[in-house]
């Protein structure tokens, strides 16, 4: 008896199924999109509606490093100036010997196996706000001591400092009522050819601070202290200044040049979905320290103000392989609110990864160049 309900269940299951199989097949996709709504996908290149490349003074006393060195078009000044609070004993000491050391951070373009530094005492107040255009109201007074050695990354570099003026430190520091020492100036000697990154006060490791070591005696006996606290900053001079009209779009560390760049997006509608926005920049040339980062940072410019700092949406620019000259920057965020709100559209601004610590240097062609070499924003959207 249960043998055949089990086999009356099996053929009504058996007529069931052949029942909707007969049936018009029911798509449950179609029943969530509109029958007629279509989606389109479009790609465009969109060439540079405007561009500039400009100088922005910012100061390098934030900076981990501090540089010096030269080149046909650059002249680098490192500036130190050591801080302590010190003993009243040691006004009747005398000084024996005085020695900063340096430890090697980076370098670019060195062209022989030693580089020659001069130590000059300054004789003109400075802060970490020190910049580029302060250079030319630094002063100096003489010669105080040289450093000549092998370049190399994390070698210490030493240079005997003149007693004198190492009195006149511990003077200046002990008696606050005298005008304040200002330090020394690391300056490229003329046969220097490249420039060399020694680790600044404001590195994260206390043990690669400048060190400034004097040994001192009295009544026959020996002592020394050594001062590794201080404000550190450097200076750049640029001694051939960049073609008018502009041969390329600059971007250079160091001197703080930063390239501002506007693409016309007025053609994509709208309501347009942006799938994908990517930004393409050819190398024309560049120089880089032996131990930078080949990045850019790109940003969206905010304000109609001077687009020097007003920034959001910072997004970084790299190779698209280690041999390509193109960068590329996903700029997908920052085409979607351009195309919803056309005044949004201020343009970016490229610049330096390490601004205001190298002189990496990248030149792009310009968008008056072939058009297979000129900037450019590859757009891929979707449309109903």
């Amino acid at each position: 008896m249960l043998f055949k309900k089990f086999h009356l269940l099996y053929y009504f299951l058996i007529v069931v199924l052949i029942s909707s199989c007969a049936k018009k097949p029911h798509n449950i996709g179609s029943s969530l999109i509109a029958g007629d709504e279509y989606y389109f996908v479009n790609d465009v290149v969109i060439d540079t509606a405007t561009f500039s490349s400009y100088k922005f003074s910012i100061p390098n006393g934030t900076s981990d490093r501090i540089i010096s060195g030269k080149s046909d078009t650059l002249e680098v000044t490192a500036l130190l100036k050591f801080n302590a609070t010190l003993s009243d004993t040691l006004n009747s000491v005398k000084i024996d010997t005085a020695e900063i050391t340096l430890i090697t951070s980076d370098f670019v373009d060195v062209a022989n196996a030693k580089n020659d530094f001069e130590f000059f005492e300054i004789t003109s107040p400075w802060s970490n706000s020190f910049s580029n255009d302060s250079l030319q109201n630094l002063t100096t007074a003489n010669l105080v001591g040289t450093i000549s050695d092998t370049i190399k990354t994390f070698r210490i570099f030493s240079a005997i400092i003149d007693t004198t003026t190492i009195r006149k430190f511990i003077n200046d520091l002990i008696d606050t009522t005298k005008p304040q020492f200002n330090g020394f100036a690391i300056k490229p000697k003329i046969s220097t050819n490249g420039f060399v990154g020694f680790y600044s006060f404001n590195y994260s490791d206390p043990l690669f601070y400048p060190k400034l070591k004097i040994k001192f005696s009295k009544n026959n006996k020996r002592d020394s202290i050594t001062i590794s606290t201080g404000v550190s900053t450097f200076g750049v001079k640029q001694i051939i200044q960049y073609q008018t009209p502009l041969q390329n779009l600059i971007t250079q560390a160091g001197l703080n040049y930063r390239t501002q760049l506007k693409f016309d997006l007025s053609n994509i509608p709208n309501k347009a979905f942006i799938n994908r926005a990517t930004l393409e920049l050819v190398l024309s040339s560049k120089k880089i320290g032996a131990l930078s980062l080949d990045t850019l940072i790109v940003s969206m410019v905010r304000k109609t103000a001077p687009a020097d700092s007003l920034f959001y949406f910072p997004v970084y620019s790299y190779r698209q392989s280690a041999d390509s000259l193109v960068y590329w920057a996903n700029l997908t965020t920052q085409a979607q609110s351009w195309v919803i709100d056309s005044t949004k559209n201020l343009g970016i601004v490229v610049r330096s990864l390490n601004e205001n610590s190298s002189l990496d240097k990248h030149l792009f062609y310009l968008p008056t160049a072939n058009k297979n070499l000129r900037p450019k924003l590859k757009i891929t959207y979707s449309i109903k």
